[in-house]
C-alpha cells in the first residue's frame, strides 16, 4: 500500500512488485531479535545463507531483516506462504517481499516516501515573492495610550 500511495503522490505508476529472487525483506520482527534468531526461525523453512538484521529506526517497536535465502525456490516458499503470517519460534506475523537492488530511491521519492511515513509534509514551503511593501520604511511607532481615568467616554467627546 505504501508504494501506491508514494507513487499516486508522485503522479505514477506503483513499481511492479519484486522479480522472484533470493533475497528477502523481513518486516515486523521484535526489536530484540538477532540474526542468530532470525536464522534459527526462516532456518526451519529453507536453507539461509546470510541475514542481517537492520537497526531500528527511532521511536519504532519493530525491526526488519535482509534474509538471503540459498534457493530462490525456498524464498519464494516463504513469500507465499508465511507473509502476514505467524513463523514458528515468533509471537507475531511479519510481512515478506523480493529485496530488489534497484538503488537508493530519488529525491522526489524518498520525500513521499517520509511523508508517508510520518503523516507530515517534509516538503518545505515554496519560496516568497518579494512584495512591493518590502522596499518601504517601517511604520512609525503607535501612539501611545490615553489612560482609561482621563477619558469620559463617547458622551463627553461631543
Amino acid at each position: 500500500q505504501p508504494a501506491k500511495a508514494a507513487a499516486q503522490l508522485l503522479g505514477g505508476t506503483p513499481p511492479a512488485p519484486a522479480a522472484p529472487s533470493s533475497r528477502l525483506l523481513v518486516e515486523g520482527l521484535p526489536l530484540d531479535v538477532t540474526d542468530e534468531t532470525v536464522r534459527s526461525v526462516f532456518g526451519q523453512y529453507g536453507t539461509v545463507s546470510s541475514v542481517n538484521v537492520l537497526p531500528a529506526m527511532g521511536g519504532e517497536r519493530q525491526v526488519s531483516a535482509l534474509l538471503f535465502m540459498a534457493e530462490v525456490s525456498h524464498a519464494k516458499w516463504l513469500v507465499e506462504n508465511l507473509d502476514r503470517n505467524i513463523p514458528v519460534g515468533l509471537s507475531s506475523s511479519v510481512r515478506i517481499c523480493y529485496h530488489s537492488d534497484r538503488g537508493a530511491p530519488t529525491s522526489q521519492e524518498a520525500e513521499a516516501l517520509s511523508f508517508l511515513a510520518t503523516g507530515l509534509d517534509v516538503a518545505a514551503p515554496p519560496p516568497r515573492a518579494a512584495s512591493p511593501l518590502s522596499s518601504l520604511p517601517p511604520a512609525p511607532p503607535p501612539a501611545p495610550a490615553v489612560p482609561l481615568a482621563k477619558w469620559a467616554g463617547p458622551a463627553a467627546a461631543e
